[in-house]
Parts: structure tokens; C-alpha cells; sequence
């Protein structure tokens, strides 16, 4: 996470990332709980995942350079041993790797292409973290196992 700092987050469009990243690790689990909340709010909501929200917003999303960003640092937080939250975390990695098959009819057809290699370029990412995955698989939580094998089956 020392890297994080170096990021100008308020350039890529929400100056709280870094806040809020910081929040992850916190003692409290109010506080933990509503940074990975808005971290998800912010990154991968479900209204859009799910098509509840407008092709624009999907669009508007896929201009935006934070999802790619943060992978790095929220694999960064299920490598350390007293992270919490480790499900929701891994959520949000699941469903950040869902936007590469959102349904094709939402997209407008000339941003296609440029919305497939943004998705791609997540799941990308979020891959770069799947032998931390497999090693959650082994995790003494049985929630932490499903959760990672549903990650690795949406990346594999």
C-alpha cells in the first residue's frame, strides 16, 4: 500500500479513494464495512452490473480509470494476513471481472470495442492476483474458500 499515496486520486475523478483504502484496515468494523461499501458503490455497484442503470452510466464507467487502479491495492489488502472483510473484498473483485459480460445489448454498438478492451483490462488485472486466490482456497474460513472459488471460476 505504500504506493498508494503516490496516486492522484482527485485526478482520476474521487479524491476519498485513498481515505477510503486507508479505511479497509481499520480497527473499527463500522468503518471498514462503509469504505468497502463505497469502494463498491464507486467501482463496481450492482444497479449497473445488473443493467438497473443506463447504458450512459455503464458508458461513463468505462471512461473511468479508477477500477483498473485499485485492483492493484485490493489484491495488495488480501495479502496481508490481518486484513477483515476478506469475503467482501473478494466480492468486489468478482465483480469488478463481471463487467467483461455485462449484456452486449446495453453497450451502444459504436463503444463496443472500446468498452470490451476496458473490461478486459480489469479482468486482466484482477487475475494478476490468482495465486493469492488458489491460496485463499485453503483458508480455514469455508466463506473465504467459496468465495475465492467463485472468483477463480469467473477468471478462469
Amino acid at each position: 500500500m505504500t504506493r498508494l499515496s503516490e496516486i492522484d486520486w482527485g485526478n482520476l475523478g474521487n479524491p476519498r479513494i485513498l481515505t477510503l483504502l486507508q479505511n479497509v484496515a481499520a480497527q473499527d468494523k463500522e468503518i471498514r464495512s462503509k469504505a468497502l461499501d463505497e469502494i463498491k458503490d464507486i467501482i463496481a455497484p450492482w444497479e449497473l452490473l445488473y443493467g438497473y442503470r443506463s447504458p450512459e452510466d455503464l458508458m461513463h464507467m468505462a471512461e473511468s480509470a479508477i477500477p483498473e487502479t485499485i485492483v492493484p491495492f485490493i489484491i495488495e489488502l488480501l495479502k496481508n494476513e490481518p486484513t477483515r472483510e476478506k469475503v467482501y473484498i473478494i466480492e468486489i473483485l468478482y465483480d469488478l471481472s463481471r463487467y467483461e459480460y455485462v449484456d452486449n445489448y446495453v453497450i451502444p454498438s459504436e463503444k463496443k470495442d472500446h468498452y470490451a478492451n476496458w473490461a478486459r483490462r480489469i479482468r486482466d488485472e484482477v487475475y494478476k492476483g490468482i495465486d493469492i486466490y488458489r491460496t485463499l482456497l485453503h483458508s480455514p474460513s469455508p466463506e473465504i474458500q467459496r468465495a475465492a472459488s467463485d472468483l477463480i471460476g469467473i477468471l478462469t
